[in-house]
């Protein structure tokens, strides 16, 4: 890794995060948001109806621009833009 690295290091840049840092995780925000849109809707009885929720929410996200651009907007995770 580290001579892939160099020879590459006019065209990437490599940050190194501690071993367990979530805040440094824009999946971390995703599953944040995620969890709030679920929060909102009415509750699932079955594990498929919660399956279908969760496939129609990430959906929704995927298709908002604003939505996913703002997963990098936490001080934490900037590096990741």
């Amino acid at each position: 890794m580290k001579a892939w690295e160099i020879k590459h290091q006019d065209k990437i840049k490599l940050f190194y995060l501690p071993p367990y840092a979530p805040e440094h995780n824009p999946v971390e925000y995703l599953n944040q948001t995620l969890k709030v849109k679920l929060k909102n809707r009415p509750k699932d009885k079955t594990r498929r109806g919660l399956r279908t929720s969760v496939s129609q929410e990430m959906k929704s996200l995927q298709n908002s621009k604003k939505t996913i651009k703002s997963l990098f907007d936490a001080p934490k995770v900037r590096y990741a833009r």
